[in-house]
């Protein structure tokens, strides 16, 4: 009887679990938004850190997860020299652009995943747009490790224009990015 009401419970828990979304933190030692600017502006790239955040996942599907991106992290990885490595992360970090200084995080909250195409909300520089785009989500041992395919996205939406970081010139403000993602 005592074996019977065991294997009840048991079944009733893991029943359980498949109906409701697992909570997992993501993991900001190896988690990054990878990004890179057009040719007009030198074609620069680099990475962003992920300070914190988590992500949903339902019978195996990411369903949601709200993302904190650090963007005092901005790194360049093609700088020619340290030196250039600074001052570019200076100017984009400035007023002019990021604004860094009022502005220290970003956030990207997750609303929806129909067919491994994400839809959620981006929060940079104090303003939220929505963005979409293509996800690969797989599982690694114990992690759950999720890609974006390269996107680009309009910095004009969030009020960035690099016209007003490279005075005189007429350039492109899209910048694509690609999200990287893994749970501890």
């Amino acid at each position: 009887m005592k074996v019977k009401i065991l294997s009840i419970i048991v079944i009733v828990l893991l029943s359980i679990q498949t109906f409701y979304a697992q909570i997992l933190k993501v993991d900001s030692l190896t988690s990054k938004v990878i990004w890179q600017g057009t040719m007009d502006i030198g074609g620069h790239n680099g990475t962003i850190a992920i300070k914190e955040g988590f992500i949903e996942m339902k019978k195996g599907k990411l369903v949601g997860g709200k993302i904190i991106i650090d963007m005092k992290g901005i790194t360049i990885i093609d700088a020619d020299g340290t030196e250039n490595e600074k001052h570019i992360i200076k100017e984009i970090s400035g007023n002019q652009f990021f604004n860094v200084g009022t502005y220290s995080t970003a956030k990207f909250e997750i609303t929806e995943n129909v067919a491994e195409m994400l839809t959620g909300n981006l929060t940079l520089n104090g303003i939220t747009k929505p963005v979409k785009f293509k996800i690969i989500t797989e599982k690694a041992e114990k992690k759950i490790i999720i890609n974006s395919i390269l996107f680009p996205i309009d910095l004009l939406k969030w009020g960035l224009n690099f016209n007003n970081w490279f005075k005189g010139k007429n350039l492109g403000n899209a910048l694509s990015i690609q999200v990287h993602i893994e749970t501890n």
